[in-house]
């Protein structure tokens, strides 16, 4: 597999006892792209993030990325995917800054800088990264997660739900880290029951059905 191809599920499939999650899905992320993800609540969508992640490990098939099986014990998923997952994983009695110093410890990155103090002005979180993120709202949480990516400095971004809980500034900003991503290059997977806060920059959209892609769209003037 090329560069042109850093991320690419091969004939993949996950079972959770007698329940198919997710079924014989094919797909890959090229660089400088957009690609959404479609479907009902159990569709499966999440899942495949999970399995794109290398948080979870298919019962068939296979996630190659940079030529590596992301399942196999190799550290690529860890330094080159970043995960925001539906409902960020915090810790409700550290701060905000604290919790993203300690996301960038576990990854081996330095935990504290202009970077850091950075994402949160961008996301808009600099007035309340001393408090206690128990006292966060939804939308607030999510920046956070949205902040993390930021500082992971990946080249795929995996993003479930990410504009659950924004303010109409929260999901602009959204917009426009998705838009200045995908022209640095990067390869971008966005789960959402609605494309169209997004904005225009989407590349291609799969739906998800009982975990099959049941159809799938080239967005037409996306790379204008």
């Amino acid at each position: 597999m090329s560069e042109t191809r850093p991320l690419e599920v091969r004939d993949v499939s996950r079972r959770f006892g007698r329940i198919w999650a997710v079924r014989k899905v094919s797909m890959a992320v090229p660089p400088g792209t957009i690609t959404v993800l479609t479907g009902h609540n159990g569709s499966g969508k999440s899942t495949l993030l999970r399995l794109m992640a290398g948080a979870l490990r298919p019962t068939e098939g296979q996630v190659v990325a940079w030529g590596e099986d992301v399942h196999g014990g190799s550290s690529v998923a860890g330094r080159r995917i970043a995960w925001l997952d539906h409902r960020p994983a915090l810790y409700p009695d550290l701060t905000g800054r604290e919790n993203l110093e300690f996301w960038r410890a576990l990854t081996g990155q330095d935990v504290a800088g202009e970077k850091l103090e950075q994402a949160l002005e961008t996301v808009g979180l600099t007035s309340v990264a001393h408090r206690s993120v128990r006292g966060y709202s939804r939308g607030m949480v999510q920046r956070l997660g949205l902040a993390n990516v930021l500082l992971r400095e990946a080249d795929v971004w995996l993003l479930d739900e990410p504009t659950t809980g924004l303010d109409a500034d929260g999901r602009e900003t959204l917009v426009t880290l998705l838009a200045q991503a995908r022209t640095s290059g990067k390869g971008i997977v966005v789960v959402t029951h609605n494309p169209t806060a997004l904005g225009p920059a989407v590349d291609a959209s799969f739906q998800l059905e009982r975990g099959r892609l049941k159809s799938t769209e080239q967005v037409m003037g996306a790379q204008s």
